[in-house]
């Protein structure tokens, strides 16, 4: 069967589909990665500091100082600063140091880091490819829009501006759960460009939101600033890593017998690591839906079986938190 290109025009939404909209969406994903990736090889010196407000589970506001002090791509140092925790990663050449105020990754440093990361959800990520090329009006703006699919359904939107190439915001769809991404006010850094402001959309509850306040090339003549501490021991880096893959999220999971039903739908957060044996391990509850609950959630994630990361093609640890929302 041979794919034909067709443009329609409905509502004053212009759709491009078949190999031609494929193309079309992929130059402009890429376009807009380049022109966002400020972490490239091409950038200056800089320091970024920024400042996080996340909504925890009870709507309460937590607050979250971020700063990154980046060289290069081989040599950078980022600290995370909030109430009664810390967490400082470091990366000079093929080494990288984590230091932290506690053992685990705290899952609101994990939520803020993942919500500065947030850019990479306006990429194609693992098996997602294009589905469809089409532009829109959103409040009297025009925006060109790509359309992402994931193992044959539509995952996500994501939203370009066609006069600057940069992504204003990621949309996913009910298939993926809902939510994404929103990011105004961009400024420029040498050849790129990185929003200012960065917010969670698409909840049921007010988002998380991160403001960069300062974002400027500098010079860093201290190397103190690139050194660990001579206690803390170092893991090797690997700029690219593939990240760990889900092999039987389809498989209908054993419950232990004797649960209650008051166990589901509970919020649970956990701290753990993803073996080069596919599975998790060192296992820790940080934010407990009650005694079954946790249980319930445990037993659960013993059962997930995974595709190791892997660096270069070698498998890797992988250390993560993973929630659970709850009802």
């Amino acid at each position: 069967m041979t794919l034909v290109a067709v443009s329609l025009a409905i509502h004053g939404q212009r759709t491009l589909a078949g190999d031609d909209g494929r193309s079309e969406g992929e130059k402009l994903l890429k376009a807009a990665e380049d022109l966002t990736n400020i972490k490239s090889s091409d950038s200056p010196p800089f320091q970024m500091i920024a400042h996080a407000e996340l909504i925890d589970r009870e709507n309460q506001i937590v607050e979250v100082s971020y700063k990154l002090q980046w060289n290069s791509p081989e040599v950078w140092r980022e600290t995370v600063t909030l109430p009664n925790y810390w967490q400082i990663r470091l990366q000079n050449g093929s080494k990288l140091w984590v230091w932290r105020s506690a053992s685990y990754i705290a899952p609101n440093c994990w939520r803020a880091l993942a919500l500065m990361e947030s850019l990479r959800h306006a990429r194609l990520i693992g098996k997602e490819k294009v589905g469809r090329f089409f532009e829109d009006t959103n409040h009297g703006s025009r925006e060109s829009a790509v359309e992402v699919t994931a193992d044959g359904n539509s995952l996500k939107t994501v939203y370009i501006n066609p006069a600057g190439a940069f992504p204003t915001r990621v949309e996913y769809g009910k298939h993926a759960g809902g939510g994404g991404f929103e990011y105004k006010n961009f400024v420029a850094l040498g050849p790129h460009q990185f929003p200012t402001i960065i917010a969670q959309i698409g909840t049921d509850r007010p988002g998380s939101t991160v403001q960069v306040e300062e974002l400027k090339e500098t010079t860093f003549s201290d190397a103190i600033v690139f050194t660990a501490p001579e206690e803390v021991h170092s893991v090797p880096w690997c700029a690219n890593p593939s990240p760990p893959e889900q092999l039987n999220y389809e498989t209908r999971f054993t419950i232990p017998p004797g649960t209650p039903q008051s166990a589901f739908g509970r919020h649970e957060a956990a701290y753990g690591v993803i073996g080069r044996d596919g599975q998790w391990h060192a296992l820790t509850i940080l934010e407990s839906g009650g005694k079954e609950a946790d249980a319930l959630f445990l037993s659960l994630l013993g059962q997930e079986r995974y595709r190791p990361a892997n660096c270069n093609g070698s498998p890797i640890d992988w250390e993560m938190v993973r929630e659970e929302p709850g009802k």
